[in-house]
Parts: C-alpha cells; structure tokens; sequence
C-alpha cells in the first residue's frame, strides 16, 4: 500500500501545480495499527455494499 497504491494516488493529477499535487507533495500513508487499519477494511466493505445496494435499486 505504502509503496505501490499512495504514490499512484499521490500522481493521480498531473499538473504539478496544482493545489492538489501542492498539498500531497509531503503527504505520508499511515496507519498506525492493525486494529485501525480493521476499521478502515470494515467501513470500505460497508461502503462498497451500500453502493452496490443502491446500484440494483437505481440500475
């Protein structure tokens, strides 16, 4: 994650000067704990069923 998907994300805007290349230029991937890192699993699966409950009712 640290070294694959972030720096993907960090680039995802190509213009080097943009506000959002700016504020991530110095930004850092952490999660501190296993169990943060549990909750923040739970909430995406959470996230990714909602969706996918509301794509079958809005097709």
């Amino acid at each position: 994650m640290q070294e694959h998907v972030f720096p993907f994300i960090k680039g995802l805007h190509g213009d080097k000067d943009s506000a959002y290349s700016k504020y991530m230029a110095d930004a850092i991937f952490k999660i501190p704990t296993p169990l943060m890192l549990d909750k923040i699993v739970t909430v995406m699966d959470d996230i990714y069923a909602q969706m996918a409950r509301l794509k079958s009712i809005n097709p």
